[in-house]
């Protein structure tokens, strides 16, 4: 894993970065990026893009700014730009070919793991390349490395905080079909029942990352938890 990464990345979510790429060609937005890959997270958190020339080894230098392939008619943030931008900023690596027919990149591998990769945003299937599609402030960005016995793409839902010793629920759901996942787990804290539901507990106080995971599945995204004292607890009434 790379906690690192995803620790900064809560802790920075209000700072901005200088991007690390070419001249922008549209204004510059800020989306939420995850990337990951079989066995790790490479990246988890904020990411401020906009649209720009891009350059890989396998694929040369050329433009990812919506208007690929006549997608959009003005420039803006994409899909790919926003994975180049956080590799240049968190220093990740990925590669891509490019297909002149397309007007566009195909993305080949991350982190040096191949195979197939493929986007969503807002949990929904991007079924184009991925500089033809525009970002907007706020979206959410997912970069998966596909498997063949991939049925649903995990999403952890649950609250910011809790107190220390009180019981409470987080939910796994299907992030693409919307649909609880039984058999989830949060490791060392649980796993999901029928409805998709886990009830824990937190001894301790501090921050936690949590993350569900399941064997034919795609990992979901973090929820950080800060567990309060006894005394902080609301008073009834």
């Amino acid at each position: 894993m790379y906690p690192f990464i995803t620790f900064l990345s809560v802790l920075l979510s209000g700072v901005t970065f200088v991007l690390a790429q070419s001249a922008c060609s549209s204004p510059e937005v800020t989306v939420n990026l995850r990337v990951e890959g079989y066995w790790d997270t490479f990246y988890e958190g904020p990411v401020t893009t906009c649209g720009h020339d891009v350059t890989t080894p396998s694929g040369g230098t050329h433009r990812c700014d919506g208007t690929n392939n006549g997608a959009q008619l003005s420039p803006s943030p994409t899909v790919t730009g926003v994975l180049d931008t956080a590799a240049g900023l968190w220093n990740f690596t990925w590669d891509g070919t490019y297909d002149i027919k397309v007007d566009d990149f195909n993305v080949t591998a991350i982190n040096g793991h191949q195979r197939v990769w493929s986007p969503f945003v807002n949990w929904g299937f991007v079924s184009i390349n991925g500089c033809q599609v525009p970002l907007k402030t706020g979206d959410s960005v997912l970069w998966i490395q596909l498997r063949p016995d991939i049925k649903s793409v995990l999403k952890l839902d649950g609250p910011n905080t809790v107190v220390a010793n009180e019981p409470f629920k987080l939910t796994v759901m299907d992030g693409f079909r919307h649909l609880p996942v039984e058999g989830a787990t949060i490791r060392n804290h649980g796993t999901s029942d029928k409805d998709g539901h886990i009830t824990l507990t937190l001894a301790d106080q501090g921050i936690y990352k949590l993350k569900a995971e399941k064997q034919d599945a795609i990992r979901s995204n973090a929820v950080w938890i800060q567990v309060l004292p006894q005394e902080d607890k609301p008073k009834e009434g």
